[in-house]
């Protein structure tokens, strides 16, 4: 009946590994104590026939080297430590920060070449100088604003790095 599968209380067994290993040293057991041999002949050596089941059933508690089966590693989970807890988030920043990169890369660049032209449209001098373009636009057509360029009534109208730095330089409060 050994590998067959049965339902008891419920639940589906399989014969053979519990039964033969409870039979085997009960077996065991009954023949020490009557003086036998336990499937063995009088010189010691197994006979033929003789059911291995029952050794193994027989010298599987008490660690018989030649029946012991390798017992699986059962590895416990540690609860996380600092150092783990630190690399996970330097990771995570890491990675954010990886991802924005080409991006600042971008604006570096492009802030760079605005600094390299020699004549700035409206929107160029908002992007480097931070003044509004709404803010240039009043003040160009009220007065009071940075000296500007306009090559036809119109037209783009441009600044120069050194008109921006002046008007900035007269918008200063000395104290």
């Amino acid at each position: 009946m050994k590998g067959s599968t049965y339902q008891t209380r419920g639940r589906f067994r399989t014969a053979g590994a519990d039964e033969a290993e409870a039979a085997g040293v009960g077996a065991q057991v009954a023949r020490a104590g009557r003086g036998g041999t336990g499937g063995a002949g009088r010189d010691g050596r197994a006979r033929r026939g003789a059911e291995q089941p029952e050794c193994e059933a027989a010298c599987r508690p008490h660690g018989c080297p030649r029946h012991a089966q390798p017992q699986p590693q059962i590895r416990e989970e540690q609860p996380p430590t600092l150092m783990d807890l630190v690399k996970e988030a330097v990771t995570a920043e890491l990675r954010t920060a990886l991802a924005e990169l080409p991006s600042v890369f971008q604006a570096a660049a492009e802030l760079e070449l605005l600094r390299r032209k020699e004549y700035l449209t409206t929107e160029e001098v908002e992007k480097l100088y931070g003044i509004p373009a709404a803010t240039l636009k009043t003040r160009r057509t009220r007065g009071g604003g940075p000296s500007y360029l306009q090559h036809a009534r119109g037209s783009c109208v441009t600044y120069t790095h050194e008109d921006i730095r002046q008007y900035m330089e007269r918008g200063r409060i000395r104290r």
